[in-house]
């Protein structure tokens, strides 16, 4: 009774198993089976500690343990779980071991808060290429700048399956971290397409958005770069980053 109450507690009435996806259905029966195990409780009411950089996180191998994977899962699904943790959470599943890309492409239909959506692209570098893709096809439909920043910056760990066309709707994005994140992928992956609509971010009042920019074009193409009118006008720039960069690339 007490197994049947928890999970009823966490996935809601139990009419959820009529019309539950697959990925649900064994993830509750694990959660069941998990709700007899002696040491549930300390996985269940485990906190995560304040790291240097001011974040938590679950500390200890015990945590990186893929059985325990659905409870880790059900807690982030919890209401009662806290957003710090739940955010804890997610950092969690992917270090498992356990399996949780199903969990994690249904969840993030579900997901109101943008930062989990976010924290949850950076698990694609745990998915294989065609899980990886579907998260980031969802991604690049979501909106807020949040999601978006994390989607451009998570593209070049999968980088097999991603379009241009993401990237280059990225060099038009009205937020600044997300298209700084979109000029460095298109630097890194080295594509083409994107030389062109890269130059209009050389005239951007943000000094980190032309200094990215000019390393994403000396990447892609190095000749054509330093023969570049705009790179040149930037030599004399007032930020010295910007200017010293500029002065390298036309710099035999």
């Amino acid at each position: 009774m007490k197994t049947l109450l928890l999970v009823a507690a966490i996935f809601g009435s139990p009419v959820w198993a009529e019309t539950a996806s697959d990925w649900r259905i064994q993830h509750s029966q694990s959660l069941a089976e998990l709700t007899q195990h002696p040491q549930f409780s300390f996985y269940w009411e485990a906190k995560p500690s304040p790291t240097r950089a001011g974040i938590l996180r679950f500390l200890g191998d015990q945590f990186v343990n893929p059985e325990w994977t659905p409870v880790y899962i059900a807690r982030f699904e919890d209401s009662q779980t806290p957003q710090e943790v739940r955010y804890a959470l997610i950092d969690l599943i992917g270090r498992s071991g356990g399996d949780f890309t199903s969990a994690i492409l249904n969840l993030w239909l579900e997901e109101a808060d943008p930062k989990a959506r976010a924290l949850m692209l950076d698990l694609v570098k745990r998915m294989d290429a065609e899980d990886a893709r579907r998260l980031f096809e969802m991604a690049h439909k979501d909106t807020n700048p949040i999601v978006q920043e994390a989607f451009y910056r998570n593209l070049p760990r999968q980088d097999t399956v991603i379009e241009e066309s993401w990237v280059l709707d990225g060099l038009q994005s009205d937020s600044l971290e997300a298209l700084e994140m979109a000029i460095r992928t298109a630097g890194w992956l080295k594509i083409d397409s994107a030389f062109q609509p890269l130059q209009l971010s050389l005239q951007s009042s943000s000094p980190t958005i032309r200094l990215r920019t000019l390393r994403a074009l000396e990447r892609i193409d190095p000749t054509s770069t330093a023969q570049l009118k705009a790179v040149e006008h930037l030599t004399q720039d007032a930020d010295p980053k910007v200017s010293r960069a500029a002065l390298q690339i036309i710099t035999p």
